[in-house]
């Protein structure tokens, strides 16, 4: 297979800003398992994941304090075009080394999953935390220690047998409760994540959630389009992210 630092390095180059490899083994749903090596067509393989995030403009982060922006709109699906075409081109990658890879790339979803519209029986956070980029918030987002919350996601899935991260098992929040105090919906419950949380101890009421973002956004720019931003605008992980980018700009 190509080297590691050659699948790092070749993704970082196409704009990703963190990547991590997962041992996809350590999941506990076996029924998933065996979806992926269907669509792998290796009945027997042994999974692996690789995450990729992209962090979002910190300039457009950092206009999120009073809702969603037309500017968040037009990044958040620049950002997710621009994650298909990591995925895609990771795959294509792993398959020129002889390996099966399956992108999770918006489309790919689309077509499989009948969970609902682009939503992964593998969601894209989990492969993080296995990869160990971070963890997952209370405001139902991966947080990482680079870049808070302010990231979007995607994932491959591999029979290669790539060198895994540690796991993030546990939840670095403490006892902050800054999304749950400025979610406009009260759509967070502020329940901490541990790795294995059962659904009925969800951190968000994702219904809710979507019904209060698309009338902010409706309100604030005029698409009724459900994103909002305030709960990863206010995490303190994203906030040292965007005061850091700030001294760095201002030592120049």
């Amino acid at each position: 297979m190509p080297p590691l630092h050659e699948l790092k390095t070749g993704l970082k180059n196409l704009g990703a800003s963190l990547t991590g490899l997962a041992d996809l083994s350590r999941l506990p749903d076996e029924a998933v398992l065996r979806v992926f090596r269907k669509r792998l067509r290796d009945a027997s393989a042994a999974l692996y994941g690789v995450s990729i995030a992209v962090a979002l403009p910190p300039e457009i982060v950092a206009g999120l304090g009073n809702g969603p922006t037309r500017a968040y709109y037009d990044a958040y699906h620049a950002v997710n075009d621009k994650l298909d075409a990591l995925a895609s081109n990771c795959a294509r990658l792993l398959e020129a080394a002889g390996f099966a890879a399956w992108a999770q790339t918006r489309d790919n979803v689309n077509a499989c999953d009948t969970l609902n519209e682009y939503a992964t029986r593998l969601p894209h956070k989990t492969v993080a935390t296995l990869a160990g980029l971070g963890w997952i918030g209370k405001n139902a987002l991966l947080v990482t220690r680079q870049f808070g919350s302010a990231i979007r996601l995607t994932s491959v899935i591999t029979n290669a047998p790539l060198p895994c991260g540690e796991p993030v098992t546990v939840s670095h929040c403490g006892r902050c409760v800054k999304c749950v105090d400025i979610c406009p919906a009260g759509a967070l419950t502020g329940v901490t994540w541990q790795c294995g949380i059962i659904a009925a101890d969800k951190p968000v009421d994702s219904e809710r959630c979507s019904i209060v973002a698309a009338a902010l956004s409706k309100n604030n720019y005029g698409i009724g389009f459900d994103i909002c931003g305030k709960c990863f605008y206010v995490c303190p992980f994203t906030q040292k992210w965007l005061r850091q980018r700030k001294k760095a700009q201002a030592d120049g």
